[in-house]
């Protein structure tokens, strides 16, 4: 996968995340893969102000197919796969402080 593409996927992953829990200062720091072939954790971050964020934290999500080994998590498939399985529910019941 080229650099361009993981960009443009890892950018569209933080704005559908922004939109689904109606917050733009939240941030996808990385993806990577989970602990078993069907899962992935989703770093997250949020910006506090212009030059400050605060520390990237996991949300583990589990998706409904496994992920072939050695496929990148920022192929387009795993990334809709995402959206399918993530809800506003999940990033809020991970990061409740955040939504106070």
């Amino acid at each position: 996968m080229q650099l361009g593409q993981y960009q443009r996927e890892h950018e569209e992953l933080t704005r559908f995340i922004q939109n689904l829990v109606g917050d733009g200062t939240i941030i996808v720091s990385k993806i990577s893969h989970g602990n078993h072939s069907s899962q992935v954790h989703i770093h997250l971050r949020k910006q506090v102000n212009e030059s400050t964020t605060t520390d990237s934290f996991r949300l583990f999500l589990e998706l409904g197919t496994v992920i072939p080994s050695g496929m990148n998590v920022y192929n387009p498939v795993i990334i809709q796969d995402i959206k399918k399985n993530l809800s506003k529910e999940t990033v809020h019941g991970a990061f409740p402080k955040w939504f106070l």
